[in-house]
């Protein structure tokens, strides 16, 4: 039990500092667009792999959000994230998902997601010791490619997900070394009449070395960026 204890604060610490690895907060959100008309409540479980001792596991970060079907090709969602909100840091992210084509055989299907992500979270100011809610946003752009097949229409899809760094300067006036990280990412839905799930690999900032940190993340391609593993869940109505 006393091993417990400790174990839990450092899965707390591990989980402030997935949130910080960004970009690979939540897998992607909408690839298929929705029909026209049509609702969708979505949750996403996972993030990039880390390791304790010997035991290696995604970090546990979740979100929650609903899209709606604009028209067949454009579909708008948005989200609150879960953990991060237990940490006192308010996250959202909103965005729309435009379907270029339809795939067909083996031609893929194109779909482009540009979304804002925002985060917020209290701190003191030192000089007048006044309680304020910073706020920062970060713009993202993902690319899929998809392909349907069987008679429900599973989805199989890749893509490209970039996610960008507004500000020059990290905190004491650093610069900041990375202001564009991109993630490489495979999935797949099981589509059904109501629900869907999928499940979804990504590796995140494959360019940026994941050496001499404090969070041991784990890479398919050894000492760059982390592997992320993912499962989300959507009704639609």
């Amino acid at each position: 039990m006393n091993r417990l204890i400790p174990f839990r604060i450092y899965l707390v610490s591990l989980c402030l500092l997935g949130l910080l690895w960004q970009s690979g907060c939540a897998p992607s959100r909408i690839v298929r667009p929705l029909e026209r008309g049509q609702s969708a409540v979505n949750g996403h479980l996972g993030g990039p792999m880390t390791q304790v001792d010997s035991l290696s596991f995604p970090l546990p970060l979740t979100s929650i959000g609903m899209a709606y079907g604009l028209s067949d090709q454009l579909t708008a969602y948005g989200h609150l994230h879960l953990t991060a909100a237990s940490f006192r840091t308010l996250q959202l992210d909103a965005g729309v998902t435009y379907g270029f084509s339809r795939p067909f055989r083996l031609r893929p299907g194109i779909s482009v997601s540009p979304s804002l992500n925002f985060m917020a979270a209290p701190r003191v100011d030192q000089d007048t010791e006044e309680r304020l809610l910073g706020g920062r946003l970060y713009p993202q752009l993902d690319a899929h490619l998809w392909w349907e097949y069987g008679r429900k229409r599973h989805v199989l899809y890749t893509g490209l997900s970039n996610w960008f760094e507004l500000r020059g300067l990290r905190a004491h006036e650093e610069v900041q070394p990375q202001r564009w990280i991109p993630s490489i990412m495979l999935g797949h839905t099981f589509t059904g009449y109501r629900w869907d799930i999928t499940l979804e690999a990504r590796q995140i900032a494959p360019h940026i070395s994941n050496e001499n940190l404090v969070v041991n993340w784990q890479s398919i391609t050894g000492g760059k960026g982390a592997t992320g593993l993912y499962i989300g869940f959507i009704r639609k109505w």
